[in-house]
């Protein structure tokens, strides 16, 4: 589906269904081993790998309003991992021309699916297109493979594996760790 021009205009995103919310991704979130992690064997994670490097992100954290991007690196790469719980997408993203954490935020909601925002651009996450665009402009980002799979299942495969295991966005938190 194609969208009119509808980042600065913040009526018009509500009459096509959009639903803005700039936040940033979360930045460079702490990681722990897999043996200081203490999580269940079915609690369910998205993991990734890449460089030989593996890592899991909590859904049920990913899964909070303001914890749909993760902007992380592992083994010095960039690895943002990004999630919709509303249509249950899940994306990684890197890039081979960026040191540091990428700069992936959140824009919103399209009424199909999460608006994410790289450069200034809105995209949408499912397909990587850019909102306003007539042409099919594709977010700038290489994408890479991101599993969802339990911790038991993913600890199996990749024993030396770190987890995020909660995700501080832009929004202050005041109930506990899950």
């Amino acid at each position: 589906m194609q969208y009119p021009e509808i980042k600065n205009d913040p009526n018009l995103m509500l009459k096509m269904g959009a639903t803005p919310m700039m936040l940033p991704g979360i930045k460079s979130p702490v990681a722990v081993s897999a043996d200081e992690a203490g999580l269940a064997d079915d609690a369910e994670v998205a993991g990734v790998r890449l460089h030989g490097k593996a890592r899991a992100y909590l859904i049920v954290e990913l899964s909070k309003m303001d914890a749909h991007v993760v902007n992380d690196q592992l083994g010095g790469n960039p690895v943002s991992v990004t999630f919709c719980d509303k249509n249950d997408c899940l994306r990684g993203f890197t890039s081979e021309k960026t040191t540091g954490p990428l700069q992936l935020g959140m824009g919103g909601w399209h009424g199909q699916g999460l608006i994410l925002t790289y450069a200034g651009t809105m995209y949408a996450q499912e397909n990587g297109r850019k909102i306003s665009a007539p042409e099919q402009v594709l977010l700038p980002l290489l994408e890479f493979p991101v599993e969802r799979t339990t911790w038991k299942a993913w600890r199996a495969k990749h024993p030396a594996t770190e987890v995020v295991l909660r995700l501080e966005g832009a929004l202050k938190r005041t109930t506990g760790a899950p």
